[in-house]
């Protein structure tokens, strides 16, 4: 699948997404934990076993230290935002609009990272086809359930009908964004640049993949260890699509 048709799907598949809490509220609430579980999963094998291995191999011990270094901003804002809660982060659905004064911080942290991973599916393109199948299954795994997690909240706050939809139209587009830009730029984008801003991506895929998934299934196993297996499969699934690849 090319650039195109991979920007266009993703894009279709965030705004979908983001669109069904507007209109299915209750339905989202009561199926986002299957989703969740897998989607945990699937991101976990595709971020340790397939895409952090592939950047390392190209950038070296540089690009994990970049890495480390994205992680740890993102760390440091997502602490910042749930330090203002005054109820534990979980999933999507189980938000509620007294975060309100945290929510630009939110906003704005997953806005980055969407417009950094059309960066990274970009990039990816110039480095191998592997590496390109990797990202772009990557970002379908995660994609989805982090459009759900920020119109879910979004439709908590305190904000008229058309600043939401306004908002909503930002994030959908923040991921092609970041496709384009590294596009049209991508003649003057040295080795090494490139480098650093797929290091830059991934760190924040990291961060999203452990404070947005992997958190929030520990609190869960603590009461419902069976889903578990449901974690299982979303990483069997990726890994058996990515071999076949």
């Amino acid at each position: 699948m090319n650039l195109v048709a991979e920007t266009a799907v993703l894009t279709a598949g965030i705004a979908l997404f983001s669109g069904l809490p507007v209109f299915f509220y209750p339905q989202v609430k009561r199926h986002s934990r299957l989703l969740f579980l897998v989607g945990t999963g699937a991101l976990f094998g595709l971020c340790f076993f397939d895409l952090i291995p592939d950047v390392f191999e190209i950038g070296g011990k540089p690009s994990l230290y970049i890495m480390g270094a994205v992680w740890l901003i993102y760390s440091l804002i997502h602490l910042f935002h749930l330090g203002h809660h005054s109820t534990d982060h979980e999933h999507a659905c189980d938000h509620h609009g007294e975060h309100a004064h945290s929510f630009p911080m939110f906003c704005g942290s997953l806005m980055t990272h969407g417009f950094a991973s059309g960066i990274l599916l970009s990039l990816s393109h110039g480095i191998s086809a592997q590496v390109a199948n990797t990202v772009f299954l990557a970002l379908i795994a995660h994609k989805g359930y982090e459009a759900l997690m920020f119109s879910s909240i979004l439709m908590k706050q305190q904000f008229s009908r058309l600043s939401q939809w306004g908002l909503l139209v930002l994030f959908s587009l923040s991921l092609p964004l970041g496709v384009g830009l590294a596009h049209f730029l991508r003649d003057a984008l040295s080795q090494d640049l490139a480098m650093m801003m797929s290091s830059v991506a991934v760190g924040t895929l990291l961060g999203c993949l452990i404070f947005d998934f992997m958190i929030p299934t520990l609190r869960q196993l603590r009461r419902r260890r069976v889903e578990l297996l449901w974690i299982a499969l979303g990483l069997l699934l990726t890994q058996f699509f990515m071999k076949s690849l």
